[in-house]
């Protein structure tokens, strides 16, 4: 008897594994970078001063770069795209005005 018990139990965890097991198949894996997250973030502030609100990074159609929104001081919010391979700062576009909903 304990031996069905025992076999039925390795059973299940053999098929719950295997379906992790093919469930990370569809997990995408982080591209390498040659700028950091922190090198893009300086790189934006160091042109457009502000807070930094967001940033993240983003792996489509073959091209990595690190998206990071920032609040000026007046309060207008912008988004930046940094090429994540060779750290060329690009504005991408106003994200949106807010006056003042930023500010602590």
């Amino acid at each position: 008897m304990k031996k069905i018990i025992m076999a039925a139990c390795v059973a299940v965890s053999l098929t719950a594994f295997a379906g992790l097991a093919l469930a990370d198949k569809d997990h995408k894996s982080i591209p390498k970078t040659a700028v950091s997250l922190e090198q893009a973030i300086k790189a934006v502030t160091d042109k457009y001063p502000g807070r930094v609100v967001e940033a993240e990074l983003e792996a489509e159609d073959g091209k990595t770069e690190y998206e990071i929104t920032v609040v000026s001081n007046s309060g207008e919010s912008r988004e930046y795209t940094v090429d994540a391979q060779s750290g060329q700062v690009s504005e991408d576009k106003e994200a949106a005005k807010h006056e003042g909903s930023h500010k602590k």
